[in-house]
């Protein structure tokens, strides 16, 4: 409980012992990720506003098994952890059916990357999993991409390449996320969550498969 409220005083959310599950998301989860589940940039907080359930209590459970947020230099992966831990399942359930309604918020376009490079890597690395819109699947357990901040994209992208999230073949999804991966640079990175911008907006990678 100390580490919670240590992690959490920037955030000044309410301890979990004194919120009922309804109130969870607005008093324990909207402290980091906003009102609105928009993100916070200043706190490393991605958007979570309308994520599915499906892909919501799987992060939540990455979280709980050590997938996720446990490498020490990973701090904001280190805080949802602990937050995770601290909360009771009913908590977790209502927070998260509480996610799933908000109104999404639209990738906003990476200031640097370059858009054509990024398509094509989209197009041949990421579509068959991520669809063409880049919705993700639940069939493939592949993230929504839509409605993420590029900044948190980007920093996901680079803890799969150094291999703090998916290098353990436990995580069987997490996995095929940090072998997708292998092969591209820093750059082909930044290039992915610059496109990923476009995508929200309504590009159609396809156009590359079809030259």
């Amino acid at each position: 409980m100390i580490l919670y409220i240590t992690l959490l005083s920037s955030c000044r959310s309410d301890t979990p012992d004194i919120v009922s599950p309804e109130e969870t998301f607005a008093r324990v989860c909207a402290a980091c990720h906003g009102e609105k589940g928009e993100g916070k940039r200043e706190l490393n907080s991605p958007s979570i506003a309308g994520l599915p359930e499906w892909y919501l209590h799987e992060q939540v459970e990455k979280f709980q098994n050590g997938f996720r947020g446990s490498h020490t230099e990973d701090i904001p992966g280190n805080q949802m952890k602990a937050i995770v831990l601290s909360l009771t399942g009913e908590q977790l359930q209502a927070a998260i059916s509480d996610v799933a309604k908000l109104e999404p918020v639209l990738t906003r376009v990476a200031e640097s990357g370059d858009v054509d490079k990024g398509r094509k890597l989209y197009a041949e690395n990421c579509m068959i999993c991520h669809k063409f819109n880049g919705e993700g699947m639940a069939e493939f357990h592949s993230a929504p991409l839509t409605s993420l901040n590029p900044e948190y994209i980007l920093r996901q992208l680079r803890y799969y390449k150094k291999g703090w999230r998916g290098e353990s073949w436990e995580d069987v999804y997490g996995h095929k996320m940090y072998r997708a991966l292998d092969g591209l640079n820093d750059q082909a990175l930044v290039d992915l969550v610059r496109y990923i911008g476009e995508l929200a907006k309504g590009d159609d990678p396809r156009r590359v498969m079809e030259r």
